[in-house]
């Protein structure tokens, strides 16, 4: 998990969340912090967060089959 911090995935990520936390936000009214707020920041974390990193993970490992 520590190459979703790095620089070069940062921001692939960041886009990757955005796309699963706003549509939240529009169909709700909501913000992002106000959408972890009353998830609760671990439940966030292990389903919201978690289901981004996985689907920021395959698209890292589907560009990669496809260059070899």
């Amino acid at each position: 998990m520590e190459w979703v911090t790095r620089k070069e995935w940062l921001n692939r990520f960041e886009k990757v969340l955005e796309d699963h936390v706003l549509p939240a936000c529009d169909d709700t009214g909501l913000e992002v912090d106000e959408i972890v707020s009353i998830l609760g920041e671990d439940y966030f974390m292990s389903t919201v967060w978690g289901c981004a990193f996985e689907d920021a993970d395959a698209g890292v490992r589907e560009r990669q089959q496809h260059r070899r």
